[in-house]
């Protein structure tokens, strides 16, 4: 027959015992089979329940839990791998744009080298390259100028030459007539004055052409747009300028740079078909580009070839039937010296366009 447990109500808290901590809002003891008390018990079952809708609320605070922990975990994890890309970014960022703004002309650097990570051991070996390159350009620009003063004299030598020789075969052939026909001097010499002329002013822009060459004084704050408007008052040109004091200054010599634009301006016109002025004709314009100041001369004349283009700022290089060809390589020293950079875009029947570049001087320009 079936007996009840002598002592039922220990089963109930032994069993809270083993899962202290779990609470169980109802509970139902009931003895098993068993042989009479003289016997040991045989088995007993405890039967347990619990609510179905607190079982799956508890499942679904476990499960939001979770995904709460998981998501904060990735988060942070987004988080810490933003701050160390951005410590890495944000410095090579700086260093590429610090790059960006080398070139031959300007290699004027600063690179932060204060950091002690792989980014501040980069900006050091930068620096260092840029100054070696430095170097190697100021080395290089001491062996052109050594080089050009020997293809100079050379030149000069031949130049000479070549004006002195008609003017010699001249005061030889006066000296003839002299000499044989005395009473004909008069009327030979006024036949061959023209020759003479012609001869004394080639040796005159020979002299102003060489002295070009020579050291210009220091360079002070000029405001390019007013210096360009006045060097091209006695041109046929369009001149497209903002108003005096609307651009930055920059550092250039105003006689050197003067020399500058009129030089560029009377290639431009030169190279137009016809009397000089051709349909469009030579538009200089004076803008700001970013921190920098532009000056372009574009004409719409015959253009010149990739081949003219490459050797047109070497001394003694000229398109033209006449001219020594020392005016662009002139030009390019001077902007070179003011600190700016010249180019040239051009193609045959095209036209030419000279872009000159200038950095900003400072917040002062002089009339």
């Amino acid at each position: 027959g079936e007996s009840r447990l002598p002592h039922p109500e220990a089963v109930v808290p032994a069993f809270r015992y083993l899962v202290r901590g779990v609470s169980f809002p109802a509970t139902l003891e009931r003895s098993g089979r068993a042989h009479p008390p003289r016997e040991p018990l045989v088995h007993a079952t405890l039967v347990l329940t619990h609510p179905r809708d607190v079982w799956f609320a508890s499942l679904r605070g476990l499960e939001l839990w979770l995904m709460g922990a998981l998501a904060l975990t990735a988060l942070g994890v987004v988080l810490a791998s933003v701050l160390a890309a951005s410590r890495v970014t944000r410095p090579l960022a700086a260093l590429a744009e610090t790059t960006s703004r080398i070139d031959l002309d300007r290699l004027e650097a600063d690179f932060p080298t204060a950091r002690d990570d792989e980014v501040g051991v980069l900006a050091r070996f930068m620096t260092d390259m840029v100054h070696r390159l430095r170097v190697g350009v100021d080395r290089l620009r001491s062996a052109e100028r050594r080089a050009t003063l020997g293809d100079l004299a050379r030149q000069v030598n031949h130049d000479l030459r070549n004006g002195f020789l008609p003017i010699r075969n001249v005061v030889w052939h006066l000296g003839r007539v002299a000499r044989e026909e005395p009473d004909k001097l008069p009327g030979v010499f006024l036949e061959r004055e023209s020759t003479l002329d012609a001869g004394l002013k080639h040796l005159e822009e020979l002299a102003g052409s060489y002295k070009r060459l020579a050291a210009e004084s220091p360079p002070e704050p000029v405001d390019l747009a007013r210096l360009v408007r006045r060097a091209c008052a006695a041109f046929p040109v369009t001149v497209d300028a903002p108003p005096d004091g609307a651009l930055p200054p920059v550092s250039v010599n105003p006689t050197a740079m003067r020399r500058v634009v009129q030089n560029l301006v009377r290639n431009a016109l030169e190279s137009l078909d016809g009397s000089g002025i051709g349909e469009g004709g030579v538009t200089v314009t004076v803008r700001r580009d970013g921190g920098n100041v532009l000056l372009e001369v574009v004409d719409d004349g015959c253009g010149m070839t990739p081949e003219q283009q490459q050797r047109i700022f070497e001394p003694f290089i000229t398109t033209k039937t006449e001219g020594s060809g020392l005016g662009l390589s002139i030009v390019r020293r001077l902007v070179s010296d003011a600190g700016g950079v010249i180019a040239v875009d051009s193609a045959p029947g095209a036209g030419s366009l000279f872009t000159l570049t200038f950095p900003p001087a400072g917040p002062e320009a002089t009339p």
